[in-house]
């Protein structure tokens, strides 16, 4: 008994190694042919392994699909672009021991980890200075890894916990985010709705600011629609329940402006939104207002966030749980915040649990210096909502709110 169980367990080990091996050589192969390429730019792709914690970046679309289909790890999309006819080539490293990935544009220090227990997998994509914005690299000597991003925000809420620690800048690439500076994301609540009824399409090709929030929920025929109530009472001329009425009977209805008079604008659907978005280049923030949905309706969300070019720079946020992790599992790269009134454990312990790209969406009221240093702790955003004059959005972005959404 006790052999055959010996003789499978050596099956077991035999195919893990056999699967390793392949991603290796596959890895290898696609490496030795990545010179020979000279489009430009190139995106470079980051996986996160949630087995050892690691993140793996690669130009190699063939190696990225190949590592998620065999379930190494989970994709987080394109987190900046290189050249691959950049002046600055990028070294990838493998430590066989520890079952980890280093990355360098120093040939010397790849000479040298090269001679000391470093595989040397060659040159993963190019970098170049000329029109580009820093690749920033942390690290955490608490799981052994190094994490890159062009992404200002993200290095700045990481580095501001105890977890990772930033050691400077590791290159010059492509930015995939836009995001290559500290400034913070300012929201129009409802969009632009003192001058156009709350989350029309007007009010978002009116916005203000460089992210409009909105509210869905879908209608009794499962159609996504902008609509922060309950029922269309008190925002248009029509009566009923948003999950009671069908997406025919609602686009029949009249928005009302902030005096109550019915307006020539409609309620518009998630897909009209996400157009408006892109039309006007504003980020999209949106709260899902439901505590539940079909898996059907969730993939909408994230198929037409895929579709307007949002999966990585977009916002998903609920005081529901489970809209979020659903949401997360479906497009990892997108931001997901957590409405809550104010800090908890708790609150902090879901938040972490949805990923790096996460945060606190809390009441303004409840938020101090101390409570947004004990957010940046566990490594996410603190968000502020919904801040109605001037002198408490300044105060909020001078203790480091990094999402604020305002109706100033």
């Amino acid at each position: 008994m006790i052999e055959t169980t010996l003789v499978k367990m050596k099956k077991i080990d035999l195919k893990i190694i056999f699967v390793f091996a392949l991603v290796i050589f596959g890895m290898s192969y696609e490496l030795r042919g990545f010179a020979d390429d000279t489009s430009s730019p190139t995106p470079v792709y980051r996986v996160y392994n949630p087995r050892n914690l690691e993140h793996l970046y690669t130009s190699s679309l063939n190696e990225k699909n190949t590592l998620v289909r065999i379930g190494w790890g989970r994709f987080e999309g394109v987190t900046f672009y290189g050249k691959n006819n950049g002046d600055t080539p990028i070294y990838r490293l493998y430590n066989f021991s520890i079952r980890q990935h280093l990355y360098t544009a120093d040939l010397n220090e790849a000479r040298v980890l090269s001679r000391s227990g470093w595989k040397n997998e060659g040159i993963v994509f190019r970098a170049t200075v000329a029109g580009s914005v820093p690749v920033y690299r942390l690290y955490s000597s608490k799981i052994k890894q190094h994490l890159f991003t062009t992404d200002a925000n993200e290095k700045r809420v990481l580095s501001a916990g105890n977890f990772w620690r930033y050691e400077g800048i590791a290159w010059y690439g492509v930015s995939a985010t836009n995001s290559d500076s500290d400034d913070i994301l300012l929201v129009n609540h409802r969009g632009n709705h003192t001058e156009f009824p709350e989350n029309s399409v007007e009010s978002v090709l009116s916005a203000k600011y460089s992210a409009v929030e909105t509210d869905i929920q879908t209608t009794s025929d499962g159609q996504w629609v902008n609509m922060h109530d309950a029922t269309v009472d008190r925002t248009t001329n029509g009566h009923g329940a948003v999950a009671d009425l069908t997406l025919a009977q609602i686009q029949n209805l009249y928005l009302k402006n902030n005096s109550g008079q019915i307006t020539q604008y409609k309620v518009p659907t998630l897909d009209q939104y996400l157009a408006a978005c892109k039309q006007k280049g504003v980020i999209p923030l949106i709260e899902i207002k439901q505590a539940t949905a079909t898996p059907e309706q969730y993939s909408d969300i994230a198929m037409k966030f895929e579709q307007y070019g949002f999966s990585s720079t977009g916002y998903i946020i609920s005081g529901y749980e489970e809209p979020l992790s659903k949401i997360e599992s479906l497009i990892p790269t997108v931001n997901v915040m957590y409405i809550v009134e104010g800090y908890s454990t708790e609150n902090v312990t879901f938040a972490v649990s949805l990923g790096i790209k996460s945060g606190l969406d809390m009441g303004y009221t409840n938020i101090n210096q101390q409570v947004v240093e004990a957010v940046h702790a566990s490594g996410i955003k603190v968000g502020a909502w919904t801040v109605g004059d001037i002198n408490t959005l300044k105060y909020l972005q001078s203790i480091g709110v990094d999402v604020l959404t305002t109706n100033y």
